[in-house]
């Protein structure tokens, strides 16, 4: 049997409510939930195991991102079950890819790679731009894992990858940020630039209070400290995050893209 690491779950009149899932066979599935029945499988292209999958938003369902071992991107309509795109940048396996409810053409994976690449459909079907380049600040050694988007504030994005820290950024203030560096630097055109590619005060991070104490043990047991899930609150005030091997922390978010905020938590255990 296949295992089935990837899912998404739509509700969207008057279609109804599908469920969408990917597996290590490479295939696709829509799924009647409530009905308990198959209504769709497509291969999707992929040659390794599927991590994520999701909708597009107001799309009538119909449009579908899959992320995989192969370190590619893939966008399929499943009416047609065919796969529209192709993106092939990302160097190590995709290990979770956001949509934004309403952002209908852009999406966002994070990958091993260390890279969070945002993506515009209006754009380009096979080139994406690297939003966050986590090797900049962590090593080249350091893996994005996963990728969410305030459900709130769409410009507003949190991050896990290797070490105890979840990071929150403005998508907002890196674009600006990027187009001034752009007019600034005389015809040459760099969307990541080397010389701060993160503005002062675009990025927060939060650490559940237990780990930073934790850390040298871990350290000296060879034990590495992965952000494997992150997830927003339907409201945008709440920020869900599975540290691997650990515990489960709910950060309440407070003002939190216009990093005026103040945030608490409460740790919940496994």
């Amino acid at each position: 049997m296949c295992a089935v690491p990837a899912a998404d779950f739509s509700c969207q009149p008057p279609i109804g409510c599908l469920l969408a899932s990917g597996s290590d066979d490479q295939h696709m599935m829509l799924w009647d939930p409530f009905r308990h029945k198959k209504l769709l499988s497509m291969h999707t292209g992929h040659t390794a195991n599927i991590f994520s999958v999701k909708f597009l938003p107001h799309t009538g369902d119909r449009i579908l991102i899959t992320g995989a071992a192969d370190a590619k991107v893939h966008v399929h309509d499943v009416n047609s079950k065919e796969t529209l795109h192709v993106f092939s940048e990302h160097t190590n396996r995709v290990k979770r890819v956001a949509t934004a409810p309403m952002w209908p053409n852009t999406f966002w994976s994070a990958a091993e790679d260390g890279l969070i690449r945002q993506y515009d459909l209006r754009e380009s079907s096979t080139h994406s731009d690297v939003l966050v380049d986590l090797t900049e600040y962590c090593g080249q050694l350091v893996e994005a894992k996963c990728v969410s988007i305030s459900p709130q504030d769409n410009n507003c994005l949190a991050v896990g990858a290797s070490g105890p820290f979840v990071r929150l950024y403005d998508i907002r203030m890196i674009h600006s940020h990027r187009k001034n560096l752009q007019q600034t630097q005389s015809g040459l055109h760099t969307f990541c630039s080397r010389q701060r590619p993160i503005p002062e005060g675009a990025a927060q991070y939060y650490v559940a209070g237990h780990l930073p104490v934790k850390l040298p043990d871990y350290n000296n047991r060879l034990r590495v400290l992965v952000a494997t899930y992150v997830t927003f609150s339907p409201d945008g005030t709440e920020l869900l995050v599975n540290m691997g091997g650990e515990q489960v922390s709910l950060v309440m978010l407070v003002f939190l893209c216009h990093f005026r905020n103040v945030f608490s938590t409460k740790v919940f255990h496994l």
